[in-house]
This record gives C-alpha cells, sequence and structure tokens, in this order.
C-alpha cells in the first residue's frame, strides 16, 4: 500500500515536566493524496493516553489536528521511557456524505490494504535543554495558530504548579518563536521582491 498518503508533524511527541498534570500534545495530519482518507490512531499504552479525535477522515490536502493527552503519571517517567503510536491510514473510495459512518468503514478493512506510520513519545527532564533545542524546528514547522497550540500545551502542564523559573522559560521560549516567525516572514516577504 502507498505509505505517502499522510505527512505527519511533528514526528515525535515530547511531553515535559511536570508531570502529575495532565499534558497534551498536537499532532498534524495532512491528506498528501488526491483522495480522501480516514485515519485511527492506536498507541502502545491506551491507559497513559487519551487521542481526540481517535479516528476520522481527511479530505484532500487538507490537515486534522489530534490531541494526544497524556494523563498525569503518578511517578515521573525517566527520559528513557517511550511509548510508540501507529497512526493507520487508507483511502475512501467515493463521495463522503453526512452522516458518514467510519466505524463500518474500519470493521469492513482489511488489514493488508491499510499504510502505517509510527510516531514515539519520549519523556524530557530538562525543558529549558529542550526548548533550545529545538527552536529552530518550532519556528520554521509551526505557523502561528500552530504555535498558539503548542504555547497552549506548556500552559495547560503548567497551570496548576506556576513556579516561577517555568513561567519565565516559557514566556521566553514564547518570546523567541515570535521573534523567528517575525525573522521568517521578513525573509519570505524579501525574497518574493527579489
Amino acid at each position: 500500500m502507498d505509505n505517502h498518503l499522510l505527512e505527519i508533524t511533528p514526528t515525535e511527541l515530547v511531553f515535559l515536566p511536570p508531570y502529575n498534570k495532565q499534558l497534551t500534545n498536537v499532532l498534524r495530519l495532512r491528506n498528501l493524496s488526491e483522495n480522501a482518507i480516514t485515519f485511527k490512531l492506536k498507541t502502545t499504552a491506551p491507559k497513559k493516553y487519551a487521542v481526540k479525535p481517535m479516528f476520522d477522515y481527511i479530505l484532500p490536502k487538507e490537515t486534522k489536528k489530534v490531541h494526544v493527552t497524556l494523563y498525569a503519571q503518578k511517578d515521573n517517567p525517566t527520559s528513557d521511557t517511550s511509548d510508540s503510536f501507529q497512526i493507520l491510514c487508507f483511502p475512501i473510495e467515493g463521495h463522503i456524505s453526512q452522516p458518514f459512518d467510519l466505524k463500518s468503514l474500519w470493521d469492513g478493512t482489511v488489514q493488508t490494504h491499510l499504510s502505517r506510520y509510527k510516531i514515539r513519545s519520549r519523556f524530557s527532564q530538562n525543558p529549558s535543554q529542550e526548548s533550545e533545542h529545538n527552536m529552530d524546528m518550532f519556528a520554521s514547522t509551526f505557523s502561528s495558530d500552530q504555535t498558539e497550540d503548542l504555547m497552549t500545551s506548556t500552559t495547560n502542564s503548567e497551570i496548576a504548579t506556576p513556579s516561577a523559573n517555568l513561567r519565565r522559560e516559557r514566556d521566553d521560549l514564547k518570546n523567541k518563536i515570535l521573534e523567528e516567525q517575525r525573522r521568517s516572514s521578513s525573509l519570505t516577504a524579501d525574497l518574493r521582491r527579489v
């Protein structure tokens, strides 16, 4: 089966402390095909995560956001702890009408006709090092509405434990991302003039 139906960003889910609170990351699934596709997301640790939507469809050339929430953990995971996610998808034949019964579509699917993608999650123990290491990736990968999701993810994890250092690091990260976006927009505008 063609394994180029989806573009998935980010390619790895990184969860930052504190782990005793619920944390959310956003996956973006972009349909690269000329047909509507349906997807289903599975995890090796279903008791640790909530995924919304767990399955859905994506129209041609469109993007769907999938929220992956790590439930509050009693014990801090180590940096070598990793969970896996598998995204299964296949093209939908014909026209999509509302209401659309995805469950029956998945129930009748032959496993060999599926495209499969794997994503890993990882747990960082050093948020400031992680944010500096990934700054260029964040600035170049995320658009402004995607940056808002990133900031919301960080904010949700920090609301219940508002330490001054975490707030300062979060604000610094937000400012760096916004600066990189402005610089990138300026360079793009300059390139268009040339």
